[in-house]
């Protein structure tokens, strides 16, 4: 997964589009946000959204998955040759297509992938969203508050740690408003035990967007 660095209007407008779905899913199966993993998105959209599912070697290396939306149904390719957590973001990233790119279209994820710029649009919002689906803010917090460890999160969320590394970076710069470049530092010394403060970077952060939020919603 690609490191973006957009803005935080763009980032909000995917985040606000993808939630609702989020929360669609949590209510079909009776549980907390904080439990949601990526098989859950896989059971509604196959139980729900009739997505047939295909898993098999792709002849060409750099394809990881793709999807194909017609008239008569929604097709999605998994490349099995990837490692489980690989292939866990690239069921994500397809759902993605699923749920909210148009119809009678068919959705490539290829690795050095050259894409038109319509094309471009999709695949990051496929990516970030992705990433939420992997990933969602109360998990985050909730394993943050744990105390929980890169690698640890890492195996609790079955994401590989290319993925977590973006979804943290991501989840610093936009949530906690972090600069991009703080926020890469903070995931780096956090990824390699170099520096295990963000812990105290998110219950801090916390605190400072709370105070916040009331002066701004407090009238003088």
């Amino acid at each position: 997964m690609t490191t973006f660095n957009i803005s935080n209007e763009e980032y909000f407008k995917i985040k606000n589009k993808i939630l609702p779905f989020m929360i669609e899913v949590s209510d079909y199966f009776k549980i907390f946000m904080s439990d949601l993993r990526y098989y859950h998105y896989i059971f509604y959209c196959e139980r729900v959204l009739g997505v047939t599912y295909v898993l098999a070697p792709s002849s060409f290396n750099d394809l990881d998955g793709f999807t194909k939306k017609s008239d008569y149904g929604t097709g999605v390719y998994i490349n099995n040759t990837n490692s489980y957590n690989r292939i866990h973001f690239t069921y994500a990233h397809e759902i993605i297509h699923v749920v909210f790119h148009k119809n009678n279209s068919t959705f490539a994820s290829i690795g050095k992938g050259v894409y038109s710029d319509e094309s471009k649009l999709e695949e990051l919002e496929a990516n970030i969203g992705a990433s939420l689906l992997m990933a969602n803010d109360s998990i985050i917090e909730e394993l943050l508050e744990r105390k929980y460890t890169f690698v640890e999160m890492c195996n609790t969320l079955e994401m590989s740690r290319k993925a977590l590394h973006t979804r943290l970076i991501n989840y610093v710069q936009y949530d906690l408003e972090f600069s991009n470049n703080v926020a890469k530092n903070i995931v780096y010394q956090f990824r390699y035990g170099i520096n295990l403060n963000l812990f105290e970077i998110y219950e801090e952060s916390k605190i400072r967007l709370f105070i916040k939020e009331l002066i701004d919603n407090t009238s003088f």
